[in-house]
């Protein structure tokens, strides 16, 4: 492709909408500092909802596993919810400060799309990941967890492999 011939460039200047920044507004990095920081306290304020929502969801995925158990004729509709939901883990987790949920939640989420109606052991895959968000929430395990989170995924990431997803 060739370059186009410098009186073929029009620069065109974006224009400003409705009292967002002009030429003539004073904005200063104190005003941004400022605005992040009622950013950061915005959601810091949510974390706890955070919490109520995602022991939510784990009561939903445990309900979810409890029918794909018990029941084997309805094991792909449940893997199916639990899927989904563990999708919105994934999602939200890292938002609210809490990486390492995104991390097992995606893991979840993909394992249970991968293997649609998993067996017994595919099963224990599931149930191994279901306690590892337990275990996130109930020990506040903030951020990537750490070496405790690495190990953990390390562990998640070998059984998925182990069982076929």
């Amino acid at each position: 492709m060739s370059e186009p011939a410098e009186d073929d460039i029009e620069f065109i200047t974006a224009p400003v909408r409705d009292g967002l920044l002009d030429d003539d507004d004073d904005w200063s990095v104190e005003d941004e500092a400022a605005v992040v920081a009622d950013a950061e306290a915005a959601v810091a304020a949510l974390r706890d909802n955070y919490l109520v929502w995602v022991r939510e969801d784990l009561a939903a995925i445990e309900a979810a596993f409890a029918t794909a158990r018990e029941n084997p004729a309805a094991r792909a509709e449940a893997i199916g919810r639990i899927a989904g939901i563990a999708h919105n883990v994934k999602g939200h987790g890292a938002s609210f400060g809490y990486a390492l949920m995104t991390t097992v939640g995606g893991s979840l989420s993909q394992f249970c799309r991968r293997v649609k109606e998993p067996d017994d052991a595919q099963l224990e895959v599931v149930r191994a990941h279901i306690e590892a968000l337990e275990a996130i929430i109930v020990n506040d395990l903030t951020g990537e967890g750490g070496a405790t989170g690495a190990e953990l995924v390390a562990l998640l990431r070998d059984a998925v492999a182990a069982r076929g997803g």
